[in-house]
């Protein structure tokens, strides 16, 4: 059966899918037609989209880029690529490290000397730890709420 898991409390549930209510998901998905037969392509989720200057800018291929150059450099773990409402552009890109992690300096210039300019990151912040739900995910939200107010 295809549907929703839900939790209330401690109690779980199953919403099975219908005809008239669908699947909704925060995905975005390219629709191909080849050979008359229609494909979706899986683009990332919707989440990692994000507008700046009027232009989307997808955040994942951003944060693969960052990963690889952390690797590079030795850092023991990547720092986060993040995007915080800016009242002009929409939002705009910052670099969150967490902890005792070295001066990012090395890491942007990296980062900014191959990016679009849409795509540079102009800001950093530090926190002591990653906001983390249950299961050890960062609580994005929670992350750029607590940024956007610095």
């Amino acid at each position: 059966a295809i549907g929703y898991a839900r939790r209330d409390g401690d109690a779980w549930g199953f919403e099975p899918i219908t005809a008239e209510r669908g699947l909704t998901t925060r995905d975005r998905v390219r629709l191909q037609v080849q050979n008359g037969r229609p494909f979706l392509t899986f683009l990332g989720r919707e989440r990692d989209w994000v507008k700046i200057l009027g232009e989307l800018v997808h955040l994942a291929p951003l944060q693969s880029r960052i990963d690889q150059i952390a690797v590079e450099l030795g850092w023991a773990s990547s720092p986060l690529v993040l995007a915080l409402p800016d009242p002009r552009a929409g939002s705009r890109l910052a670099l969150v490290t967490e902890g005792a992690q070295p001066d990012p300096a090395r890491l942007l210039a990296r980062y900014n000397g191959g990016a679009k300019s849409i795509e540079r990151i102009h800001e950093q912040h530090r926190v002591h730890m990653f906001p983390r739900s249950d299961l050890g995910k960062i609580r994005m939200i929670d992350l750029q709420q607590g940024l956007a107010h610095r």
